[in-house]
């Protein structure tokens, strides 16, 4: 099939991005002073296994081995740096870079083709942390790289950056505390072939705290979005989501924790379908031993999309942390119904678009050293949709069923 960048944005959020950065390691070195108080955690580590689909088809899926080096450096203040003689500190601050370079080994060379490398940012600064009115500013980089969802020697790049800035109200020996945060997202595709699905994503929330007992706290809260396409190639339309939430986060005993909120959310969209529906949150976790819990979480939610206006997701989980001795693990579930509304002509044939998703993740990973660990993670990824995309004229059919599983360590100095 010929290539188009349109099709494989299309199976691009089914359920998440290429190359991870996240590092599965458990440990983190004693790390080197870098000033008075500050220190520097570097780390680095390797992975290897094999991916099941990488060209997420929806059939004759190609499969192959995978080579995984990832690294990073974390900026953190010293442990004995946030204040002296007991005063508070005027900012919190903490940095780090990553990395993820990822090879597939395979005789295929439009497999080896896929080779990509992840890169990702962040930057997290508190001013008066302790104050009245604390201010938080934070900047999220990532760039994420994956494979088309048919065979093709051209990958699709995303970099995405989110910026957060916001203040809080605190008043000291007071219940109720108030929040302002306003975010801005850079949604950037990095091929022209895919540039109509570039956007520009603002928000800003209110949100007003109410601590009615020691381990119970409502809040109410308010947001309003401004979005729309990002150059000139981009075809998204603008559009100004809105929501109001009410909620409540408590523990029910020491061991039952519940946080749930509700409310009503509003996508206005300048041109083709809009959003208007009620929204609700449900989480309940249990933790049936010290270093076990479960979580189990129900969600009906809206988000802005790539390849549609909007989607819309009723999402079931099921979560599980358990630390054995020196080894942790970690397993989910998930299953997403997923409706996409607005789906553009240069996307597919229909306006909308049904999805039903599969995610399940098992993680372990086995502390050797306090700088050292052993991680091994099994990952599926199912998509089955009703939609046919369109590609240069031929139908292409964006579900799929993914496996990989990697094995690995990660040390930290």
């Amino acid at each position: 099939m010929k290539f188009s960048p349109t099709a494989a944005v299309v199976a691009f959020l089914a359920i998440g991005s290429s190359t991870a950065l996240a590092q599965d390691a458990i440990v983190q070195g004693s790390g080197y002073q870098v000033s008075e108080n500050a220190v520097v955690h570097p780390s680095i580590g390797a992975q290897t296994g094999f991916d099941s689909n990488v060209f997420y088809e929806d059939s004759s899926a190609v499969g192959a081995g995978v080579f995984r080096l990832v690294g990073g450096l974390a900026l953190e203040p010293m442990e004995d740096g946030s204040g002296k003689g007991g005063t508070p500190p005027d900012y919190t601050f903490s940095a780090g870079a990553r990395f993820a370079y990822q090879e597939f080994l395979s005789s295929n060379d439009n497999v080896v083709a896929q080779r990509n490398l992840g890169l990702g940012a962040d930057l997290l600064l508190g001013i008066k942390p302790a104050s009245e009115f604390p201010i938080t500013i934070e900047d999220h980089f990532i760039r994420t790289n994956r494979p088309t969802n048919f065979e093709s020697n051209s990958t699709i790049g995303r970099d995405i950056n989110t910026f957060k800035a916001g203040i809080a109200y605190v008043p000291e020996g007071r219940n109720i505390s108030g929040r302002l945060h306003y975010s801005n997202t850079i949604d950037f595709f990095e091929g022209n072939g895919s540039a109509f699905a570039r956007r520009l994503l603002n928000k800003l929330t209110l949100g007003v705290d109410w601590q009615f007992l020691p381990i119970t706290r409502f809040f109410v809260e308010g947001s309003y979005g401004l979005n729309g396409g990002l150059g000139s190639n981009s075809s998204k339309v603008s559009s100004s989501p809105a929501r109001g939430i009410l909620g409540v986060a408590s523990a029910i005993t020491e061991a039952i924790t519940v946080r749930a909120h509700a409310g009503y959310g509003f996508g206005s969209y300048s041109a083709g379908a809009s959003y208007s529906s009620y929204i609700y949150h449900l989480e309940g976790g249990y933790r049936y031993s010290p270093v076990g819990r479960v979580r189990l979480i129900f969600d009906r939610d809206f988000q802005d999309s790539i390849n549609a206006n909007f989607y819309a997701d009723y999402k079931l989980k099921l979560a599980v942390d358990q630390q054995v001795d020196r080894v942790i693990l970690q397993a989910s579930v998930a299953g997403i119904l997923r409706t996409y509304s607005g789906v553009p002509a240069i996307v597919g044939p229909v306006s909308t678009r049904d999805d039903v998703i599969v995610a399940a993740e098992i993680s372990a990973g086995f502390e050797l050293r306090d700088w050292i660990a052993l991680n091994a993670s099994y990952d599926l990824q199912l998509v089955q949709t009703d939609f046919v995309a369109a590609t240069d004229g031929e139908a292409d059919d964006p579900s799929f069923v993914r496996h990989q599983v990697l094995v690995g360590a990660t040390a930290a100095f």
